[in-house]
């Protein structure tokens, strides 16, 4: 059986939604926020929010520098191959209001 570095990897997926806090105030959330990929493989994001998704990749990690995702639609990106392995957070914006606190999303490439 080929290992994962052979051929075409899996998709990672993140999933992302609206969830409030205990004073009632809704923020994004981003599951898992830290996501553990390979070089070359494709990292899906799925909106499930009913707002636009804009998402700001580190163009030295990703083939992709920006996307924006619809409400209710999916986009992605592949991680670019070479690169060094290491954590790398990503800006993202859920209805022109910033992702912060423990939803700020990353990905940590490990190849």
């Amino acid at each position: 059986m080929p290992s994962r570095s052979q051929g075409n990897p899996r998709a990672e997926k993140v999933f992302v939604y609206m969830t409030r806090d205990d004073s009632g105030k809704e923020f994004p959330r981003f599951v898992p926020p830290q996501k553990i990929v390979s070089p070359g493989q494709v990292v899906v994001w799925r909106n499930l929010t009913n707002k636009d998704l804009k998402l700001t990749l580190d163009p030295a990690v990703f083939e992709t520098s920006t996307l924006a995702i619809a409400s209710k639609k999916a986009g992605q990106a592949r991680v670019k191959t070479g690169v060094e392995n290491n954590g790398y957070p990503y800006r993202a914006e859920v209805g022109g209001a910033r992702a912060v606190g423990a939803s700020h999303p990353e990905v940590i490439v490990d190849g």
